[in-house]
């Protein structure tokens, strides 16, 4: 049984980042909304920081929630009704919140969702009857009536943010485990994939980068492949399980990721491809990214949505 750690993934880093040659600037660290996708895929920490950080707001703005004065403009159960779902929503995003101690973990968002689908437009019925009863009064208090407004939207935004999150692209990319980044030559994908592992490993996660240029001998298996390349010695089954339960163990997902499959022997990965996702279907701890130039993705990876990646 293999021993990993820290340092046996830095070593294989370091081995890939050679091999990458110019391609990989590691000066050049530009932020680019992508790399979010990867922290997602991987579930890492600054994923769940970053919908924590959505909580934590709509949990504050809840609990200045001005039930009582957007009562006036209906009736009180209206009000109480709103204030009842809103407290639900509250709850089930917490509870989703919480699933980060879980991690890696399918993080199940639909309740959650039906409930800031009901709660927005009720709040938002109450404000339309609080404004009409303002508007019904000979004399308006202006700074109360600003404050109720402002905070009613500050709550429709948060609300709306978490509801945008939990169903976006991000969220659906850490439930699916697989990622598929397309572009034109020279775009910067390797750098980006190269980017991805160095960061990873610096903060303590685990990550392998496979550079597609290296297999251009026809194969079969996708998986032996790969994990004879950084441990020949072991079982390509024996190795997947040991980086599945080291990634458990870190809270996250081990990202296996393979530059450039347009650069290796295409006919092999095209009929390969299938067959590797679901030999890592079982590992919930291993995530897979995937770039490809354009457009070599419709003839490499057809039906790369009916396999899940995003």
């Amino acid at each position: 049984m293999i021993a990993l750690d820290a340092k046996w993934f830095e070593s294989r880093w370091n081995q890939v980042k050679n091999r990458a040659g110019n391609r990989y600037t590691p000066g050049l660290d530009v932020s680019l909304p992508i790399y979010q996708s990867f922290e997602a895929v991987g579930q890492d920490p600054s994923f769940f920081d970053h919908f924590d950080s959505l909580v934590s707001e709509l949990r504050k703005s809840a609990l200045s929630f001005p039930k009582a004065a957007l009562a006036v403009g209906t009736s009180g159960g209206e009000a109480n009704a709103a204030a009842e779902l809103l407290n639900l929503s509250v709850e089930h995003v917490l509870r989703l919140s919480a699933l980060r101690k879980q991690a890696p973990i399918q993080l199940i968002g639909e309740e959650a969702n039906k409930l800031l689908q009901e709660t927005e437009p009720s709040i938002a019925s109450l404000l339309e009857g609080f404004r009409r009863a303002e508007s019904s009064k000979g004399k308006v208090d202006q700074s109360r009536s600003e404050y109720v407004v402002e905070e009613v939207h500050k709550l429709e935004n948060h609300l709306g943010a978490i509801q945008e999150f939990i169903t976006g692209s991000l969220w659906n990319a850490a439930n699916s485990r697989k990622l598929f980044v397309l572009g034109p030559a020279g775009t910067g994908k390797t750098h980006l994939f190269c980017e991805m592992t160095q960061r990873r490993i610096r903060n303590g996660l685990p990550s392998l980068l496979f550079l597609g240029q290296a297999f251009h001998a026809p194969f079969k298996d996708a998986l032996e492949l790969l994990m004879q390349s950084v441990e020949p010695r072991l079982d390509a089954k024996e190795l997947i399980a040991a980086l599945d339960e080291y990634a458990r163990k870190q809270s996250a997902r081990c990202v296996i990721a393979i530059d450039a499959i347009n650069e290796g022997n295409r006919d092999s990965w095209l009929q390969a491809l299938p067959a590797l996702v679901d030999a890592l279907r079982p590992y919930e701890g291993i995530a897979l990214a995937i770039s490809c130039r354009t457009p070599f993705q419709h003839t490499l990876l057809p039906e790369a949505d009916k396999l899940g990646f995003e």
